[in-house]
């Protein structure tokens, strides 16, 4: 079974990649892709919202979130310009819009299926290589349900 995707939406090759960490002091300047393996051709607002709601909480959203909208379709539009496309013929900034409206439930999807392996505290952590995934408790921190009802708070309001 397909999800709908919004009428009329573009789709194009996706990562699945939202999970970027920072692992040294500073700031970031670069990220490089290094692992294609979740690549699939489907709606870039997956993505978007993938990376949103899986590595920040409602209070940098409420913050940041325009900006990040204006950063990630300016830097879609920059990159298209390498090979001469304008991001208004193939994904105007209205459309981008129009879809994230349309998905605003993907990241109430996406806390049910992910949190629980998000937030599991790394005390009791399952090893998912020595056990059968189906068969594993999970005990999901109490940021992953903070986060879940901030996202079902945001969906309703």
């Amino acid at each position: 079974m397909r999800a709908p995707r919004p009428p009329n939406s573009k789709t194009m090759y996706s990562t699945g990649m939202g999970n970027v960490t920072n692992d040294f002091e500073g700031e970031t300047e670069n990220v490089i892709l290094l692992d294609y393996q979740l690549i699939y051709y489907g709606c870039p607002v997956n993505d978007f919202l993938y990376f949103i709601y899986s590595c920040t909480d409602r209070n940098f959203r409420s913050q940041h979130l325009e900006h990040i909208k204006d950063l990630y379709h300016n830097t879609l539009s920059r990159f298209l310009q390498y090979f001469n496309i304008d991001v208004e013929d193939v994904y105007p900034r209205k459309e981008f819009e129009r879809v994230l409206d349309y998905k605003k439930d993907f990241p109430m999807i996406l806390a049910l299926y992910l949190y629980p392996i998000l937030f599991v505290p790394e005390s009791v952590a399952p090893d998912v290589g020595e056990n059968d995934v189906s068969a594993i408790d999970y005990d999901i921190d109490p940021r992953g349900r903070e986060r879940f009802l901030e996202i079902a708070e945001e969906f309703w309001s």
